[in-house]
């Protein structure tokens, strides 16, 4: 069944994820969730070590004070001399902006989608 509606979409992916954690449990956290900062985390450790993509995250996280929207309203220059010593910077500075512009809604914010 194929469907171009957004709202059908994520109710499918919800049902499958549901389903999924009924045979295999749903694993508990206790920090709320952060799906733009994961995304930004997965982004910065591409073709980059583990300890500098970590470094670069908490340079961006005390640059901007862990405002995204900081982050996004910020010169492209700001936010590529944050994460320099992750490597690729000017590469993905404007990304992380892109990023940043994504809204999530409170439907969307369940881990895992």
């Amino acid at each position: 069944m194929k469907t171009d509606e957004p709202a059908e979409r994520f109710q499918r992916v919800a049902e499958a994820l549901d389903a999924l954690y009924v045979l295999h449990g749903k694993e508990t956290f206790d920090e709320p969730d952060d799906l733009l900062g994961s995304l930004i985390a997965t982004l910065l450790n591409q073709s980059t070590s583990g300890i500098n993509a970590s470094r670069a995250f908490g340079s961006l996280v005390d640059t901007f004070e862990g405002d995204w929207d900081q982050v996004r309203r910020a010169p492209v220059e700001e936010v590529a001399e944050a994460i320099v010593v992750g490597g690729l910077s000017n590469q993905k500075a404007p990304r992380i902006q892109k990023l940043s512009l994504i809204h999530i809604s409170e439907p969307t914010r369940r881990r895992g989608i």
